[in-house]
């Protein structure tokens, strides 16, 4: 029978703080009256989110999976989202997840044999469910959800499960009655709830070994700096150019808000890859620094930008 399950999932707003910042948002949704105004203003309020239409777009993904509703024009919580409120379980929204979108429980499975990257994660979505993508986009969004509800932990790119994730995947083969014991040894103890924030994406691609070529040894690197600098500037906007502040002109062939990462300084010129030297901004924006008549002046300004978030990290 073939899986009628969505393919792919939207994130929440919020980095490490995503599951209390669901709550409160919930919390706020379960008073009089809420409208999707009153939402998206909240949330603009009380998180990084910038963009309505962003927004929208992610609480369209809550709506889908049952975790708030729009009855008559008024967000309420949903039946999981009620239910996350009265247990506070990341459990809760695990199983929701499962449910409504393929590929979470195909992740766990593969995690158990042994620590993959996202390109990994890709593959084996592919390879075993109804996934044909080419770019790891989908299977980064799956890998979030499992690290905001802390079922997973990324080390340099490298995703593990954590002690939680493992006694869900042994939960979820006694469901299935394969009841098999995870022999995993290289995991991360990290308590459900907590995830990769921005800070933290920051901090790794400022460690990160810089990408060089000329061995197979580099050539073979599965989190290189480039990758994690890439990383960082994309979460770090959230779908937003950084530049105009407009929503990303359009979503590229994984769903994903196409933005480019700029280089203050250019690397040609000496410019460093490096998190403290990127902005993503929209394609727009990128082409008027490189060709427009005020470039320069255009780049000092997001230089001013990138700045005021570097100081904040």
């Amino acid at each position: 029978m073939a899986d009628s399950r969505r393919l792919t999932a939207d994130r929440f707003f919020g980095g490490t703080d995503r599951l209390t910042i669901l709550k409160q948002f919930l919390g706020y949704l379960g008073g009089e009256n809420r409208s999707m105004s009153d939402a998206v203003e909240w949330l603009i309020k009380n998180t990084r989110a910038s963009s309505p239409k962003t927004i929208k777009r992610h609480l369209s993904f809550l709506e889908t999976i049952d975790v708030i509703e729009n009855t008559g024009g008024t967000l309420l919580p949903g039946r999981t989202g009620r239910q996350f409120l009265e247990t506070d379980e990341p459990r809760v929204l695990f199983d929701t997840l499962h449910e409504n979108v393929a590929g979470f429980e195909t992740i766990l499975d593969a995690l158990q044999s042994a620590p993959l990257d996202d390109e990994a994660l890709m593959a084996v979505l592919n390879e075993r469910g109804p996934h044909d993508m080419k770019s790891p986009g989908v299977a980064r969004r799956h890998r979030e959800w499992l690290a905001v509800l802390g079922y997973v932990k990324a080390d340099d790119g490298v995703v593990r499960l954590t002690d939680a994730g493992v006694a869900l995947c042994n939960d979820l083969q006694r469901a299935s009655g394969q009841d098999r014991t995870s022999t995993t040894t290289d995991r991360s103890s990290t308590p459900p709830g907590e995830s990769t924030s921005v800070s933290e994406l920051f901090n790794q691609a400022k460690q990160a070994t810089p990408t060089t070529t000329g061995t197979s040894t580099v050539e073979r690197q599965q989190y290189s700096r480039r990758d994690a600098v890439r990383e960082f500037a994309l979460a770090d906007a959230d779908g937003v150019c950084q530049g105009c502040g407009s929503d990303a002109p359009f979503l590229d062939k994984d769903g994903e808000p196409y933005l480019e990462v700029h280089h203050l300084y250019r690397r040609a010129d000496g410019g460093a890859d490096d998190p403290e030297n990127v902005l993503a901004i929209c394609p727009n924006c990128h082409r008027r620094v490189h060709y427009g008549q005020n470039g320069q002046a255009y780049n000092a300004e997001l230089r001013e930008i990138a700045e005021e978030r570097n100081a904040k990290l």
